[in-house]
């Protein structure tokens, strides 16, 4: 009887929680990572920080540690349509941000979906490649990329390795023209992470396409190794400062500054990659 008491008592007064429908909503695309570090589960919780309601698509699974991948399994193209499907009458998000996709038979899909939802901002990451060398994304599928994704998007956030792949150029090019090459090819504007370093400054190459040259930001560079999920963080910030109605400029201006915050926030306490343990508030001033 003491449970058959407690179970009623429990339903009488238990309220269920609902979400808050006033807060604004993201959306990320991206694979799952067991560890929370990257992917979904990371975007997640950078937009949580800014204050959104976060739903997500699943488009890949990658089984994975900190510093070492054992698998990329992308959704089957069915199911992932199911999931724009089953989100088609909830309003359009007010920010989107494309990760990990794993499979060039989603760029359709999301293509497709970017059409439909061109007057909201995008950032797309373009995980081509894990850390110890694990092809994320096909090579022959690059091009492909730029045309349904990098075309589409306000923003396309690529690592050095990542841009020089993109335009098709050996990583001894310049990052410069890398970018002059991803530019002409139709993206709005990019961002190189890390486009040049040295043993005291890390520098990363913002150009939009209104401008008739890049916009450099110099950073002190870490001894340690940056942090499980870096990228993923990073661009669902400047996502983030997007739906918020921040120019692209503001956007990635804040949006680096959180994230320098959060490597702050985030010490190296082993000899393997550590993850993001806390996240900053918002950056809401220079």
């Amino acid at each position: 009887m003491t449970r058959l008491r407690f179970a009623f008592l429990f339903m009488v007064f238990y309220e269920a929680p609902v979400l808050d429908q006033t807060l604004p909503r993201a959306l990320t695309i991206a694979g799952f990572d067991p560890t929370g570090g990257a992917g979904i589960l990371a975007d997640s919780r950078v937009f949580e920080r800014f204050g959104y309601r976060t739903s997500a698509i699943l488009a890949c699974l990658v089984p994975q540690s900190v510093d070492r991948v054992f698998s990329v399994e992308p959704v089957s193209v069915p199911a992932f349509r199911r999931q724009f499907e089953a989100l088609a009458d909830e309003a359009a998000p007010d920010t989107i941000k494309i990760g990990a996709i794993g499979s060039a038979d989603l760029l359709a899909p999301i293509h497709e979906y970017l059409l439909r939802t061109s007057h909201q901002p995008s950032v797309a990451d373009p995980v081509l490649r894990a850390s110890d060398g694990t092809e994320l994304f096909p090579p022959e599928a690059r091009k492909e990329y730029l045309d349904r994704l990098g075309r589409h998007v306000a923003l396309l956030t690529p690592n050095a390795g990542e841009a020089f792949a993109l335009s098709d150029l050996p990583d001894t090019e310049s990052p410069v023209r890398a970018a002059e090459i991803l530019l002409s090819s139709g993206v709005p504007a990019v961002l190189i992470k890390s486009a040049k370093q040295n043993a005291e400054i890390v520098a990363d190459l913002f150009w939009p396409k209104n401008l008739s040259s890049p916009i450099w930001f110099e950073h002190s560079r870490r001894q340690e190794a940056m942090p499980h999920g870096s990228g993923c963080h990073l661009s669902s910030a400047i996502a983030s400062y997007l739906g918020r109605g921040e120019n692209l400029e503001s956007a990635v201006r804040k949006g680096l500054t959180w994230f320098q915050r959060a490597l702050v926030e985030s010490p190296i306490r082993s000899s393997v990659r550590s993850i993001f343990r806390r996240l900053p508030a918002p950056v809401e001033e220079f």
